[in-house]
């Protein structure tokens, strides 16, 4: 049955000390609250008081010019800028506000439950969070790393579904969990367990074999940007090829959330690769692209995750489908000659 309490509690009700699959699920509600609750106050009208701090738009050419006179030069072939001024300054703004929200909320919900949890994500470079989770690792000390796939400013300010994802890893006493967030979607999976968040109830739904599941629908793949030179090889089997710039994002909505039956995610940073872990989890076929060997199984990716960090590597590009002899198949045609 749904739970709306994603941690813990034992037979009499007394809270359990909660593990990473526990941590990993409350974030992703955290982080999955926090899109939907800024996405909707960008959007919404605003009241009295914020029309007192907003610049109002030109509603003629001559508008335009008249604000921009300063810093647009007109010319023949150019086009004065759309936007009010200012405008490039408020969505930088914008932006920071949900990056800032998103881990002040995870960094809340989760100290709030683990003493001592390191959360990874708010500053620095690729390379400095790695570092962190890498000394927490050898430190043996829990942490939950948020890493943003994608562009947050794209997503704010196109609301489409497929601009961003957020990967989130969680370590701890030894065991790793995994999740993934879009702006509709939050899944999450450990090598036990895999759970979807229900949304707008905010209940989390474990994902077992008896779960109902519509069927795929063939036909349909989703492939990274750069493979868009591909696309006549695959035409005979795919009548819909949807090129993603943040294959993170379109596969947890196509496919884990939806009824795609297969797509390749791009190779990513180890901290990127929620996805791998989350997708094994939840029962699909993940493979390396241009390895034939045995598909990963919850426990593969977890390792391969695991191995990746403490190299210091990132994870390959991943074949993901509903089953194997889809995944087989993508991968071949992917490989054949062109």
């Amino acid at each position: 049955m749904p739970s709306r309490n994603p941690l813990v509690t034992g037979p009499f009700g007394q809270p359990v000390p909660p593990g990473a699959p526990e941590i990993a699920r409350l974030s992703a509600a955290a982080v999955q609250g926090t899109l939907r609750g800024v996405h909707a106050g960008l959007y919404r009208d605003p009241d009295v008081e914020e029309t007192l701090h907003q610049i109002p738009m030109p509603r003629t050419h001559a508008g335009h010019i008249d604000l921009l006179a300063e810093d647009y030069v007109p010319l023949p072939d150019r086009r004065p800028p759309t936007a009010a001024p200012g405008a490039a300054a408020q969505w930088w703004q914008n932006t920071q506000f949900a990056s800032d929200s998103l881990f002040a909320e995870l960094e809340y919900a989760v100290r709030s439950r683990v003493r001592g949890i390191e959360v990874i994500g708010a500053k620095g470079d690729g390379a400095a969070r790695l570092s962190q989770a890498q000394a927490c690792r050898e430190e043996n000390r829990p942490f939950v790393s948020l890493s943003i796939n994608g562009s947050l400013r794209n997503s704010l300010t196109t609301g489409l579904p497929d601009r961003m994802a957020v990967s989130i890893l969680v370590w701890m006493s030894g065991a790793l969990a995994a999740a993934v967030v879009t702006t509709r979607f939050a899944l999450a999976g450990d090598c036990s367990s895999a759970y979807r968040l229900r949304v707008p109830e905010d209940e989390w739904e474990e994902i077992t074999e008896d779960t109902t599941r519509q069927p795929a629908d063939g036909g349909h793949v989703v492939l990274p940007q750069g493979m868009m030179e591909k696309k006549n090889r695959l035409r005979a089997t795919y009548h819909d090829i949807y090129f993603a710039d943040v294959t993170s994002a379109a596969i947890t909505d196509a496919l884990l959330a939806h009824s795609a039956p297969a797509g390749v995610n791009s190779s990513c940073a180890v901290l990127d690769a929620a996805l791998a872990l989350v997708a094994a989890a939840h029962g699909l076929t993940v493979r390396p692209l241009g390895e034939f060997g045995p598909a990963w199984k919850p426990w593969t990716a977890s390792a391969a995750i695991m191995r990746a960090l403490s190299q210091g590597t990132g994870i390959p590009d991943l074949v993901i489908a509903r089953d194997e002899v889809t995944a087989r198949d993508l991968a071949q045609l992917l490989d054949a000659p062109a």
